[in-house]
């Protein structure tokens, strides 16, 4: 399991919780010889090839993907900047 918080605030603004399958080193190194994990924070890219890997994602997607749209959403508008 992989937890990952992004905190804007004292307190935790958004949370993703993510859980990951069990991969055998065979597996792992295959993925590693694709290149993918080489620009990604974390090593993974949730919208590429491990996304094979991801069981379930509890939280916000777009947080996991790198800017959290629905929470910097609500942010903006708490200092007057609406969106849509």
């Amino acid at each position: 399991r992989v937890r990952a918080f992004y905190t804007v605030t004292p307190s935790n603004f958004m949370e993703g919780l993510i859980t990951s399958i069990s991969s055998s080193s065979v597996t792992i190194n295959a993925y590693l010889a694709t290149g993918e994990y080489k620009d990604k924070a974390g090593a993974y890219g949730i919208q590429g090839m491990a996304s094979s890997f991801i069981r379930s994602i509890h939280g916000s997607y777009s947080g996991v993907m790198g800017l959290p749209i629905f929470e910097t959403t609500k942010l903006l508008a708490l200092v007057g900047i609406r969106v849509l």
